[in-house]
C-alpha cells in the first residue's frame, strides 16, 4: 500500500499543473524525502522537536536539486520554480515526519489506538495546510514577502541559492566556509544547530528561540 501510494504521489506531483516539477524533480523528491524523513524522525526522537533540522535539509535539497535540474536541461525560470517547489515539499516532508514521530511516541506511551491516531494525523495535516496556506496568502497580499514589513530571510536565502546555481555565480567558497565552520563548532562542543541559526537569522527572529 505504501509503495503504491508513493508511486501515485510521484505521478501526481509530476502531472498536476500547479506544481512546476518535472519527472526528474518528482524522483528527486522521493529520494530526498525517504532519507530526510528518516533523519528528521531520528533527530526529533533523540532530542525533541526543537532539534528538527528542517531548514538545513531544505537548503541541502535546493543545492542538489537545482544542480540536477540544470544538468538535465530544466534551466531558466521553470527550473528555478521547480527547485523551490522540490525544496518546499522536502521541507514539509521533514517537518511532518518529525511531528508524526513525536505524536505516535506520545500516543504509544499513553496507550492511544494507532488507527485513531493516524486519522487524527490526517485531519491535522489538512487543517494545518489550510490554516498556514491561508495565512501566508493573506500576508503576501498585505505586504509581500521580502518587504520591509515582512522580512523573509530563509526564503531570501533559498532564492539566492537557486538563482546562484542556475546562473553559475553561487559563491561556493562561502558555502564551504560555512560547512567547515559548522564542523569546527561541532568539534569544539558548541551545539551547531542553534549556532547556525544565530549566524543567518536576524536577532529579532532569534530572540524567541
Amino acid at each position: 500500500i505504501i509503495l503504491i501510494s508513493i508511486l501515485a504521489l510521484t505521478v501526481a506531483i509530476w502531472l498536476i499543473p500547479a506544481i512546476p516539477v518535472t519527472l526528474v524533480g518528482a524522483i528527486i523528491i522521493v529520494i530526498f524525502g525517504f532519507f530526510f524523513a528518516t533523519v528528521s524522525s531520528r533527530m526529533v526522537g533523540l532530542v525533541g522537536s526543537s532539534n528538527n533540522p528542517v531548514s538545513g535539509m531544505a537548503i541541502a535539497t535546493l543545492l542538489v536539486a537545482t544542480l540536477v535540474l540544470k544538468l538535465t536541461g530544466d534551466a531558466g525560470m521553470h527550473g528555478m520554480q521547480g527547485a523551490i517547489a522540490i525544496g518546499s515539499i522536502i521541507c514539509i516532508v521533514s517537518a511532518i515526519a518529525g511531528d508524526t514521530s513525536q505524536d505516535l511516541k506520545t500516543g504509544y506511551l499513553l496507550g492511544a489506538t494507532p488507527k485513531k491516531q493516524q486519522i487524527a494525523e490526517l485531519v491535522g495535516v489538512v487543517a494545518a495546510a489550510l490554516a498556514i496556506g491561508g495565512t501566508l496568502y493573506l500576508l503576501n497580499n498585505a505586504w509581500g514577502f521580502g518587504s520591509d514589513e515582512l522580512a523573509a530571510p530563509q526564503a531570501t536565502l533559498m532564492k539566492i541559492i537557486v538563482e546562484g546555481v542556475m546562473g553559475g555565480n553561487l559563491p561556493w567558497t562561502l558555502v564551504f566556509i560555512g560547512a567547515f565552520i559548522a564542523i569546527i563548532v561541532e568539534i569544539i562542543g558548541i551545539p551547531v544547530l542553534p549556532f547556525a541559526i544565530g549566524v543567518y537569522l536576524p536577532v529579532q527572529l532569534n530572540a524567541c528561540i
